[in-house]
């Protein structure tokens, strides 16, 4: 019995080895049998005012620890809605990244604006016609409907047609918006 409590050099060599190997078994084990989440990422970097489709998603497991409370898992809720922001390849898709039917309009497209102000964010309310000035004072649509007011971001509404011209001088310099007619006894509607 004492011979066990005071191995030898040779014994205790080959107990080592049997307890790393041990571990090295129990840590591949513990590895296949976890399984992380699996939540929608972005195969290719969006534009701001694009429209998602199919083939800009893949599936990526992630560490729970490392997923967003509202991290997209279902990619098809997201297909056909507009990125409100630039989104980066391989980022993790959130309900927050994309706006969908339920706030724009039948018939019309959303853009995100960030505006030369963003004081003047702070002005906007759901509801309110503006024109849209690109930063030379040339207008680039004369009648927009803003939808989702924020800090640094402004959403709103225009007939399809004009919608690329708005993101591309958005993107080309800073906007700003001359408001038409401003909805000020109804507050702002915002989704949570």
């Amino acid at each position: 019995m004492n011979a066990f409590l005071t191995p030898g050099w040779h014994r205790s060599l080959w107990l080592r080895r049997i307890a790393a190997v041990s571990l090295v078994i129990l840590a591949a084990t513990l590895s296949l049998t976890r399984k992380d989440p699996t939540v929608v990422t972005l195969s290719r970097t969006v534009s701001a005012g694009e429209t998602l489709a199919p083939s800009d998603f893949s599936r990526t497991s992630v560490p729970q620890s490392l997923i967003p409370d509202n991290a997209v898992t279902d990619d098809t809720a997201a297909h056909g809605n507009v990125a409100v922001t630039t989104l980066s390849r391989g980022q993790i898709l959130t309900s927050t990244s994309y706006t969908g039917e339920g706030i724009t309009p039948a018939g019309l497209t959303s853009v995100p604006l960030r505006l030369a102000d963003p004081a003047t964010s702070e002005l906007l309310k759901h509801g309110d016609s503006v024109t849209i000035v690109a930063g030379d004072g040339s207008i680039v649509c004369e009648k927009a409907t803003v939808i989702l007011p924020r800090k640094d971001t402004v959403l709103v509404a225009m007939d399809s047609d004009l919608a690329p011209a708005v993101a591309s001088a958005a993107l080309n310099g800073p906007v700003t918006v001359v408001v038409r007619s401003a909805v000020a006894s109804v507050p702002a509607k915002t989704p949570q």
